[in-house]
């Protein structure tokens, strides 16, 4: 972090010509010269420059530098510009306003160790995806298929999701983009298809004037004929069998997989075992399971193959690899399944049985931006604790050309090395013990 003083005069008629705060943080903030007649007016000056209240009560305090909970409106996340500042923010984001949001500014993504999107950043991400789908110029309406999508339209989606979000550079992470964008793309047509297919109601014709806002007529008419067709007749009776077919059914709602398995490594330290996860995903709050459905006899019969095995097998084989062992034979019914059950969206058989798994099971964690989220965080945090034992300061009058010219030597090499404990004695030395002002 860089702490400016331009032109600072101190002493008869005290003005500073103007403070500009510019750090780890994209913010910057210029005051007009004031004029001061008392420390109250410099602590004024300062809550504006640093945007730090003085905190009137423990609350306000413990509001500014705490953690705020773990939800989507209010969980703080990272941004950064194509200067490489970077900044905390929080608040609710919509889709349109990451895309209509300056230039150059990105939003950081954190992922699990199943790359899928987590945390405000990640659920940011994924609604934008949703949104893109309704947009022409990436996802034309009269798309029937996505495979057949033009090359030209999903290297667009690309390049925009680039150029607003900050993740990891791997084809992969491209890969999972598009099938992000394809699973909504078909929910949006899904949910346009209840709205305005309407056959009982209305002829053909009648359904080609209803062209949903923002779309061309030619790509509508297109996907009506096709609504109208007796293949997609016969593809969507195939859906409604598979669907009425399932034995288990999540209770999750709209909570995505993803979001559970980050709520409960967050809770227990760890991840979560297939057959834990299972029950976690599959079970009422309120106990038990969904009626008519075969997970209560699963989860039964899994329990007492685990304990078997825990009497009957070798000391080298753990809790979590017996549940997991016993999980996988009896939920998959061949070795390596291309979609494992119970992990949610964009996670293949390589994810849960190839490399990454060893890895896993090795102790190795993926890295992911949401430990550069913590790093700002706490460096922010180190920041407004100094700012607020500076208007300390202020409040005891110790405000001298001596405290000024310390407070932005401890200030600039905050920017290179945040301390790793902050005190008010420690801060009292960096500024030479200053005096009272004269």
């Amino acid at each position: 972090m860089l702490l400016e003083l331009g032109h600072t005069v101190l002493g008869e008629g005290d003005i500073l010509d103007h403070v500009k705060y510019r750090g780890s943080t994209s913010r910057e903030i210029n005051i007009d010269p004031p004029n001061f007649t008392s420390g109250d007016d410099m602590e004024g000056l300062l809550r504006a420059a640093f945007g730090v209240d003085m905190p009137r009560s423990k609350d306000d305090i413990l509001h500014d530098v705490v953690d705020e909970p773990l939800d989507e409106e209010v969980e703080p996340f990272l941004i950064n510009d194509d200067q490489g500042n970077e900044e905390v923010i929080k608040g609710s984001i919509l889709p349109r306003d990451v895309m209509n949001y300056k230039q150059g500014v990105r939003f950081y993504v954190a992922f699990n160790n199943y790359n899928q999107p987590i945390r405000k950043g990640g659920y940011i991400f994924v609604r934008f995806l949703g949104y893109i789908t309704r947009l022409e110029r990436f996802c034309p309406i009269g798309t029937i298929r996505w495979h057949k999508l033009n090359k030209t339209y999903k290297a667009d989606i690309i390049e925009m999701v680039r150029s607003k979000f900050v993740y990891p550079t791997d084809k992969c992470f491209d890969k999972r983009v598009l099938k992000h964008v394809a699973k909504h793309f078909k929910q949006y047509k899904h949910g346009l298809k209840k709205d305005y297919f309407k056959p009982e109601q209305k002829t053909k014709e009648a359904m080609y004037e209803l062209v949903p806002k923002g779309h061309s007529r030619d790509g509508w008419m297109r996907l009506v004929d096709y609504w109208c067709s007796k293949k997609h007749e016969t593809l969507a009776e195939i859906g409604r069998d598979a669907r009425a077919s399932q034995t288990h059914c999540h209770t999750t709602g709209s909570t995505s997989y993803a979001k559970k398995r980050a709520n409960f490594v967050e809770t227990h330290g760890r991840e979560p075992t297939h057959l834990e996860f299972f029950k976690e995903t599959h079970g009422k709050d309120s106990g038990g399971f969904v009626a008519n459905t075969a997970t209560e006899s699963f989860l039964t019969e899994a329990s007492a193959k685990v304990q078997e095995r825990l009497l009957s097998s070798s000391p080298s084989k753990t809790q979590v690899e017996i549940e997991n062992e016993v999980f996988d034979e009896l939920m998959h019914e061949e070795e390596n399944p291309k979609r494992p059950i119970s992990f949610g969206f964009n996670v293949d058989r390589s994810d849960v049985f190839g490399v990454n798994s060893i890895l896993r099971k090795r102790g190795y964690i993926f890295p992911d931006n949401n430990m550069e989220l913590k790093r700002v965080k706490e460096e922010l945090a180190s920041q407004k604790a100094m700012f607020l034992l500076m208007l300390k300061a202020v409040h005891n009058g110790k405000i001298t050309d001596e405290f000024l010219d310390a407070t932005e030597a401890a200030l600039r090499m905050a920017g290179d090395q945040v301390p790793q404990e902050l005190s008010e004695n420690n801060l009292s030395n960096e500024l030479g013990h200053a005096g009272p002002s004269t």
